[in-house]
C-alpha cells in the first residue's frame, strides 16, 4: 500500500478578513451595528433590535398584589440610543430582508408618544406610504400599516397622510389576504374618515352660521 499524502490546509488570502462572531447583551451596540454596511450584519441587528423592543419588563407597583407589564421602557431607552434615526434609513433599504427586519421594529416603536414625536420630526409619512404597494412583502404591509395606525391618531399625521395620497393604497390593502395588514388599514382607514368628516360638519357648520350672520346683517 502506497502512503496516504496528507493535504495541506492553504492559508487564507492575506487580503481577506476572517470572519469575526460578536456576542453583545448590550443595546447601545447592537444599536451601532445599524451603521454597518454588511447585509447581514443590519438583518441581524434589526432583529435583535426588535425581540428588544417587544419585551415588557414587569414591575409591582406600590400598594399593589399584581404585577403590572411596562413595555415602554425599552422602546425609549432605543429611543435615546438614536435607533430611530438609523432605522429609517433602513427601512428603504435596497436588501429586502434588512428592509423587512427594519420595518417590523418601526412598527412596534411607533406606539410610543416619545418614537411618535421623532417621527413626525422625521416626516416619515411618506416613505411609509411608498412601502404599501403591491410588489412589496405583506409582512412589510403590516408593519408600515401598523406605524401609519399608530401616527394617525395625531392631527399632523392625518393631513400628510390625506395631501400625500394615502387613502387610496389603504383602502387597496383591505383585500390583503393577511388579517393584520387589514385590521391595520381599516383602523387607520376609520381614523383618517372620522377625523375628515369632523373637520367637513365643522366647515359646513362655520358656513352656515355666516350666512345666516350675513342674512341677519341684511
Amino acid at each position: 500500500m502506497g502512503k496516504k499524502v496528507r493535504k495541506e490546509v492553504e492559508p487564507p488570502p492575506k487580503d481577506v478578513f476572517e470572519p469575526l462572531l460578536i456576542e453583545s447583551k448590550a443595546a447601545a451596540t447592537v444599536v451601532l451595528m445599524l451603521d454597518s454596511p454588511e447585509e447581514e450584519v443590519l438583518a441581524k441587528a434589526c432583529d435583535a433590535i426588535y425581540k428588544f423592543a417587544s419585551k415588557e419588563i414587569s414591575v409591582t407597583p406600590v400598594f399593589a398584589v399584581k404585577k403590572k407589564s411596562c413595555g415602554d421602557e425599552n422602546k425609549v431607552a432605543l429611543l435615546g440610543l438614536g435607533a430611530v434615526e438609523r432605522l429609517y434609513k433602513l427601512i428603504s433599504h435596497e436588501d429586502p430582508i434588512v428592509r423587512r427586519n427594519a420595518m417590523m421594529v418601526f412598527g412596534i416603536m411607533a406606539s410610543n408618544h416619545d418614537v411618535k414625536k421623532l417621527l413626525r420630526e422625521l416626516d416619515v409619512t411618506s416613505s411609509l406610504l411608498s412601502h404599501l404597494v403591491p410588489e412589496e412583502d405583506v409582512v412589510i404591509h403590516e408593519f408600515a400599516t401598523l406605524c401609519l395606525a399608530h401616527m394617525a391618531v395625531e392631527y399632523t399625521t392625518k393631513v400628510q397622510i390625506f395631501e400625500q395620497g394615502g387613502l387610496e393604497p389603504l383602502i387597496s390593502l383591505l383585500c390583503s389576504p393577511d388579517p393584520d395588514v387589514t385590521k391595520n388599514s381599516v383602523e387607520c382607514i376609520y381614523l383618517l374618515v372620522q377625523w375628515k368628516t369632523v373637520v367637513e360638519v365643522a366647515v359646513h357648520t362655520v358656513e352656515k352660521d355666516s350666512g345666516n350672520l350675513g342674512s341677519n346683517q341684511e
